[in-house]
């Protein structure tokens, strides 16, 4: 089956603004390309990231939104008439389109996707694990399987008036068959020169285009009461998390570690070996940590974190970053690995996972490192990411970055340019420094300016140095330079 990525976003409306599109279609040989959302407070990140995920969820549930905007754009329609055609169906809640790599036709078979979100507050909490116990995926997922029947719920007057509108549409073409053959009764009846009238089959066409004018009208209608019904659907995102049952999950796949290795069945002995492997070298690289280990307690069913010296701490004893950390690893790993039991996969499934303020209680070190691991140990999963980290940024080059504040595309690696200036250039800070210093060298400038200073202004001039110096040697050294430069000898 064809790979479904996200390959650009239409914003009918985010509260804050409306009427834009972010484009992150792949270039190269890539086959997508991640996006990072950011913006000031207020801009309307999380908005948006929540209505792709509803988006994404109606795929789900087997109903694709109306493309307006795309629909009209391909048939070339001019974006501002689009931008008036929007307007006029009164959309009351916030809305996005979404573009795929592939078409609409094959959009309606794809209700298997896998889609994760993950919400800005992320605290990592475990139950129990009992050795006797699976992990039930189906189980794992009914929360989501049960909100996406109720989205099917609300979205049947939806299916009904589509399905109402493939009726007409299939009338019309009947119609248009009924033309054809009245068209060549008249003329088999002009050829045959007898002399007969032709007005019946006329009166015929006439009525039948009629009829399809009519069903022409019917159709608009129903398209304008599906995109009403659509406007109006506001459906809150469901609570879905499964990190609670991760300790349960690496119980059962230590248990099946062993069991492997008591059959000699190396294959699947080395496939979780390698895996607890990979994960103790992600850990010990996030954490900064280069002796900590992930270990099983057998007698208790439970995991904790050991490193050189004995020293260990549980699940429920990790700070916040570092919980916030495992949350994020522990959603997406027992998202995929349900998605792959109930689907009945061997390989990991591609899929698309939303990330509410990625930097949320992580360290900058920590910012720098997420998202190149969450890419590098995901390869096949497409992260869209809401953030205000310049460390986050500029962490990966694959990926697209909008502003929503100043509606700025950047396609570039942001990699080889300084965090001072990303801060500057992407989140509007006047400067690179702290904004008491800043205030301190705009004093310290307007001063240096003038030809004379007064006593009073040399001593001003002396305390911002001071201050200046505190803060660090090299923001005061062109103020410790004029203080300190060589008097002028009188002339004779």
């Amino acid at each position: 089956m064809d790979q479904l990525y996200l390959q650009s976003v239409y914003i009918y409306s985010n509260y804050v603004d409306s009427h834009f599109k972010i484009d992150f279609k792949p270039e190269n040989s890539y086959p997508f390309k991640h996006l990072l959302l950011t913006g000031k407070n207020g801009s309307g990140k999380s908005t948006v990231l929540n209505c792709i995920y509803k988006e994404l969820l109606n795929l789900k549930s087997g109903l694709k939104s109306s493309s307006l905007y795309y629909k009209k754009l391909k048939d070339k329609v001019s974006k501002p008439e689009i931008q008036s055609f929007i307007d006029k169906m009164g959309y009351k809640h916030p809305k996005v389109e979404l573009s795929f790599n592939i078409d609409d036709e094959a959009l309606h078979d794809r209700t298997e996707n896998l889609v994760i979100y993950i919400p800005s507050q992320r605290k990592f909490n475990t139950n129990k694990a009992d050795s006797n116990l699976k992990v039930a995926s189906v189980a794992m997922l009914s929360e989501q399987s049960k909100f996406i029947n109720e989205l099917i719920g609300k979205n049947q007057h939806i299916v009904q008036k589509k399905a109402e509108i493939n009726i007409q549409a299939s009338t019309i073409q009947n119609y248009q068959k009924q033309i054809i053959t009245f068209e060549k009764q008249k003329q088999n009846i002009l050829d045959s020169g007898t002399g007969h009238t032709v007005q019946n089959e006329q009166l015929s066409i006439n009525a039948i285009k009629v009829e399809i004018q009519n069903n022409q009208e019917n159709i608009e209608t129903l398209k304008l009461d599906i995109l009403a019904l659509e406007a109006n659907l506001n459906t809150s995102n469901p609570n879905i998390s499964l990190s609670k049952f991760f300790q349960q999950y690496l119980v059962e796949k230590r248990r099946e570690q062993a069991y492997a290795i008591a059959d000699e069945n190396e294959k699947i002995a080395e496939e979780h070996t390698s895996w607890f492997r990979k994960f103790d070298k992600l850990i010990q690289y996030l954490f900064e940590t280069p002796d900590i280990k992930l270990k099983h307690e057998l007698k208790t069913s439970s995991f904790y974190f050991e490193m050189n010296g004995g020293r260990r701490f549980d699940f429920d004893q990790l700070a916040d970053g570092y919980g916030s950390v495992i949350f994020i690893l522990a959603e997406i790993i027992l998202q995929l690995e349900a998605y792959k039991e109930t689907n009945g996969l061997n390989e990991d499934p591609i899929g698309i996972v939303l990330i509410d303020e990625l930097e949320a209680h992580l360290h900058i070190s920590l910012q720098e490192k997420i998202l190149p691991s969450l890419v590098e140990f995901f390869p096949k999963l497409q992260f869209i990411i809401c953030t205000h980290s310049p460390q986050i940024l500029s962490s990966i080059d694959n990926a697209n970055i909008y502003d929503l504040s100043s509606h700025e595309l950047v396609t570039e690696d942001l990699g080889g340019i300084s965090y001072d200036v990303i801060s500057k250039e992407h989140f509007g800070l006047g400067s690179e420094y702290s904004l008491r210093a800043t205030k301190l060298l705009d004093t310290a400038k307007s001063l240096l300016k003038k030809k004379e200073l007064s006593n009073e202004q040399q001593s001003h001039l002396k305390e911002i140095y001071e201050a200046l110096n505190n803060l660090s040697p090299e923001l005061g050294y062109e103020i410790y330079l004029h203080l300190n430069r060589p008097k002028s000898i009188p002339e004779v």
